[in-house]
């Protein structure tokens, strides 16, 4: 790394002009980095220990190697995926496959993907072919459901692609089960994801662990059995663990047997405080150019950094001792176009984008689809709070045969969801729920989503059931009543009694 970025001049330096301390973060990533000028090595900057990941596109780890070796389970934007049953005990793995892109349906017709298509194919099963009107967005068709198996899916594309759709984004190879277990992060949607090296998981999360019998979690865990899953090559036995919420050695030997060498505790996310001027394709925030974006940063982080396509600026957020918490932070963009805000946490990173006048025209129909509660239209990329009473509820769509996947997060955290359900099975299905949850996201793939909060019951103060506790949460009650009989001589008023401690023992002597 030839450059990096000096947190005491804000600007960023070359390694042959730096001087040697410790305000340098990489312009990549914000972790800390160190010079590193020798006489036999020429000036540049490497990684601190613990800072940085080989995701890092100007990664270099303190020693002479850049980089680690490509993880074979890392599977970019084709994950092997699990979801969990309606029971609550069966279970299926599958493939999400990128839809087509709205701007791709404007140049073809479904008719012309008739001849085109996918095939998953795997060793020692029958070859398995998709075709590609599936792919068109809102069919509610791209998961594909896999069998358990040792051996690797790979996927190719057949047919003559209409110009202007790149088929060689589906051409992957996906690996397979380890025969010593798998192990399944929480993923979006309620669905679980593969682990890999660039997978966080954190103290409390609920994963599922599916391998051989040998497998099992420790007792001492919160475990769910699941369904196995017979086939010719084994027999795959499958289990819900809930993780605890500090660390447990148990859990972390278990954990260790997956590959999964560090385990972080859950942190709050840096938010953008300002509200959006819209929102642009897949839900990123659109903000005007000079107008600046408030942003309070996670308590976690230590560098905010901001960057566009010329531009790169950085923060040191200073702590106090008597003061831990960061005030927010103002960025003001100097040209438009998209904007990345990080910090130097882990995941700790979102999109926005910055445009001179707004660029979404103003709509001359309805939209492909929406959510109407009451008098309330909610178009994609909305999100809204709503009463939790069980109000007039539809889902309006343009496209008839578009369907919906539908995620509900209950007040105990529990998470159910709902696939591939139709407008009018999906809003019944929110409505049964909307009493008894924090959040409901409606997901029609890539035609955007909508978040309902339904209003929380105000709290009201439990009596507790212990005497004690109730007389000293009373003490204010207690302390009026004494002072208005001060002057009964009669009343009886607070009496101190000491405690004889151990200075006051009398140490006797022996008889002699």
């Amino acid at each position: 790394m030839d450059r990096a970025f000096d947190l005491t001049r804000e600007q960023q330096v070359l390694a042959v002009d730096a001087q040697r301390h410790d305000g340098y973060v990489c312009p990549c990533c914000c972790g800390h980095v160190h010079l590193r000028d020798g006489m036999s090595k020429i000036a540049h900057f490497a990684h601190n220990k613990d800072e940085g990941t080989p995701l890092c596109e100007q990664y270099h780890p303190s020693s002479s190697r850049y980089g680690h070796a490509r993880d074979p389970m890392l599977e970019g934007h084709t994950p092997l995926l699990l979801r969990l049953h309606s029971d609550g005990s069966r279970w299926t793995l599958f493939i999400e496959l990128e839809s087509l892109a709205l701007e791709e349906t404007k140049r073809t017709v479904p008719s012309l993907l008739a001849f085109d298509g996918l095939t998953l194919h795997r060793a020692g099963a029958t070859l398995r072919k998709i075709r590609a009107e599936s792919l068109w967005p809102g069919s509610g068709c791209s998961a594909v459901a896999v069998q358990p198996s040792r051996e690797s899916n790979s996927i190719r594309t057949i047919g003559k692609w209409p110009n202007g759709i790149r088929p060689e984004r589906w051409r992957t190879q996906i690996a397979g089960l380890s025969p010593t277990g798998t192990l399944f992060v929480p993923h979006r949607g309620g669905a679980f994801r593969r682990y890999d090296w660039a997978t966080a998981v954190r103290w409390g999360d609920a994963v599922v662990a599916v391998g051989p019998a040998r497998a099992t979690p420790p007792n001492t865990l919160d475990i769910t059995t699941l369904e196995s899953s017979a086939t010719a090559e084994n027999t795959w036995h499958a289990w819900l663990v809930r993780l605890p919420k500090s660390f447990n050695s148990a859990a972390r030997r278990w954990l260790a047997g997956f590959g999964v060498a560090r385990i972080e505790q859950r942190t709050t996310r840096t938010r953008l405080v300002t509200p959006a001027v819209e929102y642009g394709p897949g839900g990123v925030p659109r903000y005007y150019l000079g107008e600046p974006v408030i942003v309070a940063p996670s308590p976690q982080a230590h560098v905010l950094a901001a960057e566009s396509h010329a531009t790169f600026n950085a923060k040191s957020l200073k702590r106090s001792r008597t003061s831990p918490t960061v005030p927010v932070c103002f960025i003001t963009a100097i040209e438009s176009g998209p904007l990345r805000i990080r910090t130097d946490t882990k995941g700790d990173a979102f999109q926005a984008e910055i445009i001179t006048e707004s660029v979404t025209a103003e709509p001359t129909s309805l939209p492909l689809w929406s959510l109407r509660f009451d008098d309330q239209v909610l178009p994609p990329y909305s999100k809204q709070q709503v009463p939790n009473r069980a109000g007039t509820l539809r889902i309006g769509t343009t496209i008839p045969a578009l369907r919906f996947s539908v995620t509900a997060v209950a007040h105990d955290k529990t998470i159910e969801s709902a696939w591939d359900a139709e407008a009018t099975a999906a809003a019944e299905w929110i409505t049964q729920r909307l009493s008894n949850s924090v959040e409901i996201e409606v997901r029609a793939g890539n035609l955007g989503f909508v978040r309902l909060h339904p209003e929380q019951p105000a709290m009201r103060m439990v009596e507790p059931q212990d005497t004690s506790l109730r007389r000293r949460l009373a003490w204010r009650e207690v302390y009026k009543l004494s002072a208005a009989q001060a002057d009964d001589p009669t009343f009886p008023h607070w009496e101190i009694h000491r405690r004889r401690g151990p200075s006051d023992r009398m140490n006797r002597l022996p008889k002699v």
